[in-house]
This record gives C-alpha cells, sequence and structure tokens, in this order.
C-alpha cells in the first residue's frame, strides 16, 4: 500500500502535480491512502456542481470539496489531511467554512468540523493517525531486513536550516 500525499483532485485541477480518481481508487483499493493537500495552489477549480452551499472559493471549502471527491472516489475511510504547515505553503484564506483560515494546527478543528458538517463520517476522521500508522506498519514489515539494518546503523548529522554553505 501507498500514501499519496499533499495532492488535489486532478477532477477539478487537472494539474500533473494532482491525483486522478482511477488512480485515487487503486490507492484505496490496495490498502493505501490519499492525503488531502492545504496548498492552495493546487485546491483551485472547484467546479459550481460540487461545491457545497455557500462555497467562498479560496478558503477552506476548497478544501472540503477536494476532500469530498475524494471520499467519493476512494472511500472516507481511504483519505486523510496530507499537508504540513511550513511557511512555504500558502494556505486557504479566512473565511467560508474556517472562519480564520487554515494558519496553523489550532485551526484544525475548525476544517475537521466543516468536514463532518459536510458529509465526512467523524469515525473516518477520527480512525485517519491509526490507519496512517498501519499502513506505514504494513510497508515496514515488507522491508528488506539488510536494508532496515544499514538505515538503523546510519546517523544524521546535526545541522541548523540556518547555515548556509559560504
Amino acid at each position: 500500500p501507498v500514501l499519496y500525499s499533499h495532492a488535489g483532485a486532478r477532477h477539478f485541477s487537472p494539474m500533473e502535480r494532482n491525483l486522478g480518481d482511477d488512480l485515487a481508487a487503486r490507492i484505496a483499493g490496495a490498502g493505501g491512502l490519499v492525503g488531502v493537500t492545504l496548498f492552495d495552489g493546487f485546491l483551485s477549480g472547484v467546479p459550481e456542481d460540487s461545491r457545497l452551499p455557500d462555497h467562498v472559493p479560496g478558503t477552506c471549502d476548497d478544501v472540503v470539496a477536494h476532500w469530498l471527491h475524494f471520499a467519493k472516489v476512494a472511500g472516507p475511510e481511504n483519505v486523510t489531511l496530507g499537508s504540513d504547515w511550513n511557511g512555504f505553503v500558502s494556505r486557504p484564506l479566512a473565511g467560508g467554512r474556517c472562519a480564520d483560515g487554515l494558519r496553523n494546527t489550532s485551526d484544525l478543528p475548525a476544517l475537521y468540523e466543516a468536514l463532518t458538517g459536510a458529509g465526512v463520517p467523524q469515525a473516518a476522521l477520527d480512525g485517519s493517525g491509526e490507519r496512517l500508522l498501519r499502513l506505514m506498519e504494513m510497508v515496514e514489515a515488507k522491508a528488506s531486513p539488510a536494508a532496515r539494518a544499514e538505515a538503523e546503523r546510519r546517523t544524521i548529522p546535526a545541522f541548523s536550516v540556518f547555515d548556509v554553505p559560504l
């Protein structure tokens, strides 16, 4: 199984980086997960017929629409949050179903409330972290013992993200 993360629905935004419906269904069918991004550049273009009432483009309403689309093609239990919160990603603005936008992790309750309000089962959201861990355990169980041993022997050098070679 695989995790296809940091993506929007290609059905709405037909860019190469986004995930198509057929592949989303295949990933879910093989026990994988689809991770919905928060990067607004991948989430634009939600068509009118896929918008919830009072949809506000550019807000978390776009995230909700992409999530609902993936839930329809892959099953709600196979969709999870697949984004990060680093400063390099522009996220949805304030408004719509998330009054303050998606500024940082403190805004996740508003996103999850918007998702459940739109029909995503609470159990699907509550279990997404556990399913991600199970997926990682399945992948790890199939890893080559030699590769695992090599990885465990390696050390990662400490460095600061502010160190810049001159």
